[in-house]
């Protein structure tokens, strides 16, 4: 079980491996053909279609077996047919991901009449008898399948060998890599105005297939760099680059290497040292994020370093004049690829990310955040909507300058609270100081306006109090719903309410029942939590503030979560009131922007000091709205607009924030 478990540890994240180790899938028999199976995931040669096990349905997407078309990166959806005959072809061959993109490659090659230039025969040479040390699957050269020379390939893909990769690969595979390549026309536009006419060099420092790199307009090869750790993207990255500059002579600039770790390459590719140590005047990418990052990413500490050999040969660090320094305590690929890449920018320099939305509030991400406000000047936020195949999340380009250097050769850092940012959403521009990213704890890139600053002034400078001393509970995890719930009443169970039965104030009626056998569950809060005489509950996952009031000791799930306030002087009804206001709502909409309604963020919403009176009148008003009457909440909500001192003006702003019709 010892070597399993070293096996697992590669495979699934710690806290899946707890949470299985606790409900006995750790203890199956058929561990070994299971752990096989997702094994296969890691190798790229086998795309055959696993029969999957128990583990491969669970909400964990490094164990996907699919194979997902990403219909985003096609240019012509009528290529779509041909490509999966291409891709179905590969696979009932049982072809290995890495000949069958070298075959296709040359087909390629021959079908533009490129095949036998002499600077391509050099690029091709060096595949031949391929070989890199750690990397298995390249330990042998590169071997042609002839049939794959047969296919008519389409003309008119951008990245046809990259598009062709991206089928072969199982999700699960992506996820573990980051592979996800990104759709040409945010390339296209993220790469938008760059200028190329005084000699200026672009560097993706996570190309993948060269998507940045094929987006650039007026940029000769001698200007563009790009490294990536995986060989075959390399190799794909390498070829699209002869096919773009296909009249010229020359070897593209392209390595295998790890951007984070240079120093420690992955392959001996020529002029890796010399690329990782220039500067640039343009560092566009996709950086990998979302996965399990490997261990010596973690918790890093990132100081701008540069390298050179000494008369030995030995790498030696070199005296650095200007340091960037930032501390990554999350460990995210993405974050540290960001302050690396910000280290290899010229000064005036520009930097373009594609990061998920998550980078913008979530508290793991304040240490880049933190970053960015204190290093260089930014300057736009556009946010995209799900363009990546499988994966349902949102996404942010950010573009950021690097400050201009001063005479004393230190760069000089710009204060936030005088600049601003472009945000662009939805078709809308507008701009945003950036001291109101300075409004919330974690530095929340949240998009205010000037009135929205003032009406967050005014809550905090009333507000005294927070729900810092109060108690928090989390609903219960089965572990095993499927199980553990049942739609009808049996001997000895109870209701169990889910967040879909929670409404403003109040409890819709159960639809589930369970036997509440603490032992059973995965996790479960204290018993006199669930039981308390009252308490609030609230929807975890909810676009807006969600509480309800709670007397019957009722059990909940844990799509719903726990809260009884302690706050001086205000009864558990009186802050019900504030918390399911319209003031709230916004307050928590603009300062956090997250569809998870987290403890963290909600333990910064400012509670005014109230008299003994207030909270009878307030308390007295919720009692009527959880008795159903409507006129009341219309006087609450009046009521709490006016300790606050909000102007009807300013009302009005917050009623069309809250209902999306603010510009």
């Amino acid at each position: 079980m010892t070597l399993q478990l070293e096996r697992l540890d590669s495979l699934i994240s710690p806290a899946t491996r707890q949470n299985w180790r606790k409900l006995g899938i750790l203890q199956n028999q058929n561990l070994d053909s299971r752990l096989s199976n997702l094994a296969n995931l890691k190798n790229p040669q086998n795309h055959t279609q696993i029969t999957k096990p128990k583990l491969t349905t669970r909400a964990n997407k490094k164990l996907s077996c699919k194979n997902i078309i990403p219909t985003e990166y096609f240019c012509n959806a009528k290529n779509i047919a041909l490509i999966e005959r291409i891709v179905r072809f590969i696979i009932q061959k049982n072809y290995s991901t890495k000949n069958a993109i070298y075959s296709l490659a040359l087909n390629l090659l021959k079908a533009k009449n490129l095949l036998r230039k002499a600077h391509i025969q050099a690029v091709l040479d060096t595949y031949k008898d391929f070989a890199l040390d750690c990397v298995q699957d390249f330990q042998s050269g590169f071997e042609c399948y002839d049939d794959l020379l047969d296919f008519s390939l389409p003309c008119d893909e951008v990245d046809l060998l990259g598009l062709i990769y991206q089928c072969l690969l199982l999700e699960g595979e992506k996820n573990i890599s980051g592979a996800y390549y990104t759709p040409h026309a945010i390339t296209r536009e993220m790469t938008k105005g760059l200028d190329f006419g005084n000699g200026e060099i672009f560097l993706d420092p996570a190309c993948g297939s060269g998507a940045f790199m094929l987006s650039l307009e007026n940029a000769m090869p001698n200007q563009i760099f790009g490294i990536d750790n995986n060989p075959l993207a390399v190799f794909i990255a390498k070829i699209n680059m002869l096919v773009k500059f296909s009249d010229m002579d020359f070897i593209p600039q392209i390595y295998c290497a790890d951007f984070l770790d240079f120093e420690e390459n992955l392959c001996s590719d020529k002029g890796v040292s010399e690329c990782l140590n220039k500067s640039f005047d343009y560092i566009c990418t996709n950086p990998p994020w979302g996965i399990y990052r490997a261990k010596n990413y973690r918790a890093k500490i990132y100081e701008s370093k540069t390298y050179q050999k000494n008369q030995n040969g030995k790498k030696v660090q070199s005296k650095n004049t200007n340091p960037t320094q930032s501390i990554i305590t999350s460990g995210e690929r993405f974050s540290l690829f960001f302050v690396k890449s910000y280290a290899k920018l010229k000064p005036n320099g520009v930097m373009n990310f594609l990061l998920p939305n998550a980078m913008l509030n979530v508290k793991a991400h304040r240490d880049l955040r933190e970053f960015i406000l204190h290093n260089g000047a930014l300057e736009q936020i556009k946010h995209y909507a799900n363009v990546f195949s499988g994966v349902s999340t949102e996404f942010v380009s950010i573009t950021h300058k690097k400050s201009i250097q001063s005479r004393a050769d230190k760069v000089s850092q710009p204060n936030p609270k005088s600049q601003k940012c472009k945000i662009i959403k939805n078709n809308d521009e507008f701009v945003t100081p950036l001291s109101a990213f300075l409004q919330s704890q974690n530095h929340n890139f949240s998009a205010l306006s000037g009135k929205d600053l003032e009406i967050i002034k005014k809550a905090k400078s009333i507000g005294k109090y927070d729900l810092n001393q109060s108690i928090w509970a989390l609903g219960i995890v089965t572990g095993d719903n499927k199980n553990a719930l049942h739609k009808e009443r049996i001997q000895g169970s109870e209701k169990i309410y889910t967040g879909k039965e929670i409404a403003p104030y109040h409890l819709k009626q159960a639809r589930n029942f369970i036997l509440y056998d603490r032992a059973k569950f995965q996790q479960v809060a204290k018993d006199e939590y669930y039981r308390a005489s009252e308490k609030l509950v609230y929807k975890f996952i909810s676009s807006k503030l969600v509480f309800a009031y709670d007397e019957s000791g009722a059990l909940f799930l844990n799509s719903a979560n726990i809260l009884i306030p302690k706050i001086p002087n205000m009864s558990i009804k009186a802050a019900l009131g504030f918390l399911n206001s319209e003031l709230f709502a916004y307050l928590h909409s603009v300062l956090f922007g997250e569809i998870k309604v987290l403890k963290g963020n909600l333990a910064q919403l400012p509670f005014p000091k109230i008299t003994s009176k207030q909270d009878s009148e307030i308390c007295a008003l919720v009692s009527k709205i959880i008795s159903a009457d409507s006129a009341s909440e219309a006087i609450l909500q009046d009521k709490i607009y006016e300790m606050y001192q909000i102007s009807s003006d300013e009302q009005n702003h917050i009623k069309k924030v809250l209902s999306g019709k603010a510009n």
